[in-house]
């Protein structure tokens, strides 16, 4: 079982509320195992989490098998009048329209079509004709998905590839960072679990702030460092993830830190699932979250038996009620001008 060191106050001003009161923990790496404990701050008063010592190269922390660098396999394409149906129909189920579409789902419902809704519903754009920018998208799996059921403007960037890619018309895949963007304006951008792994989150929120046409919108998914996670894991919480993870928010430091550059928040999802209880239950158990022995992320089922997965999923669903879930998804659009 891990030990974990209680933490010092030290004196360290926050980058979001500016707030100078702070503890510092010491943090492994464990998801490889290596080991090696990084220095994270974490502001009294807004509760945001800093890496204070970022590695040069952190490259290395990215293994192979890194679930967003596997490589993206664009599903087989419908042409025609069989493509157009097929459109119409997803159309219906992501956005929950009726008319033709709507009949056409009562018939053959679209998997791939579901898991977007869940993604998007709560999008203000609604169309599959709107220009999508994905940050730190890797190889594009979510938007070869969007691209199967009818978007056809999907951008994604990440700096991590190895080189640009036009994955199919209308799917293009750029080794870039945020900053690098100089096109657009976008009608809908999305971080999925990618902002955390970027310095400087004012920087990046005020660039997409900059980068949305009117009416566009930005969905960021991000791990969410609530008291009741911290008190029931500490450094054990998996996605803390040094040293992947720069920083690190909570519900109130996101807030403040959308307030000072002008965006509004629409609507906050909380969608953590069992992962966050299975996987840290491992690290506490002193396990890596990747078997050294196969090299492959471990499973779940291995370790856990039915009953005591079933436990971590009524956890994470009772965690998203209370709104003190691993996990949130933020709708923002730019404030209004006054």
């Amino acid at each position: 079982m891990i030990q974990e060191a209680i933490p010092s106050a030290i004196d360290h001003p926050c980058s979001v509320c500016g707030n100078t009161k702070a503890e510092l923990h010491h943090v492994p790496e464990q998801m490889i195992g290596l080991g090696e404990l990084f220095p994270y701050v974490r502001c009294v008063s807004c509760g945001l989490m800093e890496l204070t010592a970022v590695p040069i190269d952190l490259s290395r922390f990215y293994p192979n098998n890194y679930y967003s660098l596997q490589p993206c396999k664009p599903e087989r394409t419908l042409f025609g009048w069989t493509r157009r149906l097929a459109i119409l129909r997803n159309q219906s189920v992501v956005f929950q329209t009726g008319g033709v579409g709507g009949w056409l789902s009562r018939f053959r419902g679209s998997y791939t079509a579901s898991q977007i809704r869940n993604w998007l519903e709560d999008s203000p754009v609604r169309s599959f004709s709107a220009r999508v920018l994905d940050v730190g998208c890797g190889q594009g799996q979510r938007l070869c998905r969007m691209h199967e059921i009818g978007y056809s403007n999907l951008t994604g960037i990440d700096p991590y590839i190895k080189a640009h890619r036009v994955i199919q018309s209308g799917l293009t895949i750029r080794k870039q960072t945020l900053l690098e963007v100089q096109d657009g304006p976008y009608d809908l951008i999305m971080m999925h679990h990618s902002l955390e792994h970027m310095p400087d989150h004012l920087q990046m929120l005020r660039k997409v702030r900059d980068l949305l046409a009117p009416g566009g919108a930005c969905l960021i998914r991000i791990p969410i460092a609530s008291e009741s996670i911290l008190n029931r894991y500490g450094t054990c919480w998996v996605e803390w993830d040094a040293p992947r993870h720069l920083l690190l928010h909570t519900e109130k430091s996101f807030r403040w830190l959308a307030q000072q550059v002008g965006l509004r928040i629409l609507r906050v999802d909380w969608d953590s699932d069992r992962f966050a209880c299975w996987a840290s239950e491992l690290y506490r158990r002193g396990m890596s979250l990747i078997d050294p022995a196969t090299n492959e992320f471990r499973r779940p089922t291995d370790y856990f038996t039915p009953a005591e997965l079933t436990q971590f999923d009524e956890l994470a669903r009772e965690d998203n009620r209370l709104k003190q879930a691993s996990r949130a998804a933020f709708w923002l659009v730019p404030e209004r001008p006054s």
